[in-house]
């Protein structure tokens, strides 16, 4: 990307801001990368990039310059701290399932489950546990695609146990 032109930087969205053939050609090259054309960046890769790269002026293929200091490093060092980054959002990507459906994971859609289950009324200490534990989007994940109750209340005291040792 660092190579191109032609692309920006939306600040309200947080998004790589490029043409629709832009974007076409790198979802064909990885599919993952189509969910950066919508969804923006955190608030500490934020923080990060503004970190790295504040005071910075782009100079092309031979050079970048950090701000008034006038220090001239190569393109190879700005290229490869974007190549870190790019790895960074890589191995986040990976670690999160690009098809996963948010729909029935909110944290109050699965407490209303987690009162059906018997052991786990509202209030219960196993009730209070899975209030902790589903602040995790994974773990909301994995017990909304349960759709056996037993399953789900073995899940719950599974990971109530984990969580005491």
């Amino acid at each position: 990307m660092h190579k191109e032109t032609g692309i920006g930087w939306d600040p309200a969205k947080k998004t790589v801001d490029a043409p629709p053939e832009w974007w076409q050609s790198k979802i064909e090259m990885n599919v993952e990368y189509r969910k950066f054309r919508v969804v923006g960046i955190s608030p500490d890769m934020m923080n990060m990039y503004d970190t790295m790269f504040k005071g910075s002026t782009s100079v092309g293929v031979v050079g970048w310059s950090k701000g008034k200091n006038g220090k001239l490093g190569g393109a190879a060092k700005l290229s490869k701290q974007i190549d870190r980054l790019v790895e960074v959002v890589e191995s986040r990507s990976r670690a999160t399932s690009m098809h996963r459906s948010s729909q029935g994971t909110s944290i109050a859609k699965v407490m209303e489950a987690v009162t059906t289950l018997p052991g786990a009324e509202k209030g219960s200490q196993l009730w209070w546990f899975a209030t902790e534990l589903f602040c995790s989007q994974e773990k909301r994940e994995m017990f909304s695609i349960m759709t056996d109750s037993d399953l789900k209340l073995q899940f719950l005291i599974l990971n109530q146990n984990k969580a005491r040792n």
